[in-house]
């Protein structure tokens, strides 16, 4: 009987979360046929000055390595904004895994686990 609660209870949150994004829908769409609402686009070609990567060292390194594909138009770099935004997609990693922290390896806790007194450790970074 309660896992039937929970399925209405969810069922019933996924509905008004519809709901709210109907009327969301609906009120962009009335505000585009009014005129008074205008949909932002991404521009079409990156500059060293416009650019995704946001610095313009970095988009011109990157072009001059041919990562993206670019071309000069006059005195100017530039390429095709969604071929700069595929390449750094495709250097993004996936996060790396962390060693857990084993005890066993801190020299220090060795030495506690023994049973010896140790003083506090030194918390100052190098000398004064």
């Amino acid at each position: 009987m309660k896992a039937a609660v929970d399925v209405v209870a969810s069922l019933r949150a996924q509905a008004d979360a519809l709901d709210v994004q109907a009327r969301t829908l609906r009120a962009q769409a009335d505000g585009l046929e009014a005129g008074g609402v205008i949909a932002q686009q991404t521009p079409r070609y990156a500059t060293s000055k416009a650019n995704p990567l946001g610095s313009a060292r970095a988009f011109l390194d990157a072009g001059r390595r041919k990562n993206f594909p670019t071309f000069k138009r006059g005195k100017e770099v530039w390429a095709v904004w969604t071929e700069v935004e595929t390449w750094i997609e495709s250097r993004k990693t996936a996060p790396r895994e962390r060693k857990p922290v084993d005890e066993a390896d801190d020299d220090r806790a060795l030495l506690i686990g023994a049973g010896l007194q140790l003083p506090p450790a030194n918390r100052c970074a190098g000398r004064r």
